[in-house]
């Protein structure tokens, strides 16, 4: 949505209004929402979101999503900066997720391959 926000009824925001949002997001929900993921993490008897043996499709789909945020993602077409590292220096489990995630030898070969592939 914060791309395309014309498509879901944001595009009449200024840049000062995006950035009043993006502060929101940076600084209360994405840190409860991280936090509920934490606290799903802890309750699976595995190191997987939905208990499973290997990953399952929330943790294909979970994965890239924490990685952009981890990375600093654009929000609202503003770079931001400040998300760098949210994960790996607040949320060990995410972190240890997203180290394992991308340690299981298909999906390391998988995002090798779009490495070897990209111009």
């Amino acid at each position: 949505t914060y791309r395309y926000g014309h498509r879901v009824g944001f595009g009449h925001l200024d840049d000062e209004a995006k950035a009043k949002a993006a502060k929101t997001l940076i600084t209360e929900v994405f840190p409860l929402k991280l936090k509920q993921f934490e606290q799903i993490l802890e309750r699976s008897p595995t190191q997987w979101f939905a208990g499973t043996e290997g990953p399952s499709i929330a943790d294909f789909y979970l994965a890239p999503t924490f990685k952009n945020l981890e990375i600093g993602l654009e929000l609202f077409e503003l770079n931001q900066p400040q998300l760098q590292g949210i994960i790996s220096k607040n949320f060990p489990r995410l972190a240890k997720f997203l180290k394992d995630f991308y340690a299981v030898p298909q999906t390391a070969a998988y995002y090798d391959s779009k490495k070897q592939a990209a111009p």
